[in-house]
């Protein structure tokens, strides 16, 4: 029979307190060697390198699932897989960190900013738009791509640019999926007709300019519907964002500028 070392002295043993030794018990990721009929467990000499392994995985990050399954894992290709796909994530998670640090070096806008309200008279104007349905994180991640294939389009038909790239909100409500947009490049008026050039009407706009990254947003969109009330004014349509500086031109979140636009009536 194998020595055997009670829990207390195993947790001396390998640094893993008596309580967590327990969990992994009740998890099945490390089980005693032995339990007397009172409940108290023994662990073998043997079983610390385990309780090693566990502890250096769970300080790189991996679920105790994750931990249960590669400590399960004979074949040393797949066992390198799982360990790149991790390290994959970890990368992710680095850049998303970055960019979390890199924002709080800058002034913060989400508590500092106030977003104020104009009214303006928009003379008639034109554009070529793409109407589509998708999921609202779909959409954030094929915007670029979209505006790129707008201005291909606006090219193919020889149309002049007029203006910086927008985006149109169809629904009345802001919804994860099922989300109805219309991307649209504003162009200057086609010499000839154009099926594809859509005329927008003259009318009254309330307008505001955000700066900063997009999803603060919503600060803008409340700053134009306390501007409606404040006026007496209603919603004549979709309000519009129109990407004035964007991450095409800028690598910071915080250097975006964006002007909200809601055509009032």
């Amino acid at each position: 029979m194998r020595p055997l070392v009670p829990i207390g002295r195993f947790s001396q043993v390998t640094r893993i307190s008596v309580s967590l030794l327990r969990h992994y018990d009740e998890i099945g990721l490390l089980k005693p060697a032995h339990i007397e009929p009172s409940g108290y467990r023994y662990y073998s000499l043997s079983q610390a390198q385990d309780a090693e392994r566990i502890r250096w995985l769970r300080s790189l990050d991996f679920s105790l699932e994750a931990i249960r399954d590669l400590l399960q894992i004979q074949d040393p290709l797949e066992l390198q897989r799982r360990m790149q796909q991790h390290r994959d994530q970890l990368e992710k998670e680095l850049v998303q960190l970055q960019q979390k640090i890199a924002a709080l070096e800058e002034p913060p806008h989400l508590l500092l900013s106030r977003h104020e309200v104009f009214v303006r008279e928009e003379e008639g104007w034109h554009a070529i738009t793409h109407t589509e349905t998708s999921t609202f994180l779909q959409i954030q991640q094929n915007l670029g791509a979209l505006f790129a294939s707008l201005y291909r389009r606006a090219a193919d038909l020889n149309l002049r640019p007029n203006g910086a790239p927008f985006l149109m909100y169809h629904d009345q409500e802001f919804r994860e999926e099922d989300l109805t947009v219309e991307a649209g490049i504003p162009v200057v008026a086609p010499s000839k007709d154009c099926p594809e050039v859509q005329m927008f009407p003259t009318g009254l706009v309330l307008h505001t300019l955000h700066s900063g990254p997009y999803d603060a947003l919503s600060g803008a969109y409340t700053a134009l519907l306390e501007g409606m009330q404040g006026l007496g004014h209603g919603p004549a349509g979709p309000p519009r964002e129109v990407y004035l500086i964007g991450p095409s031109q800028v690598a910071a979140a915080q250097q975006y500028r964006t002007e909200v636009c809601w055509p009032i009536r």
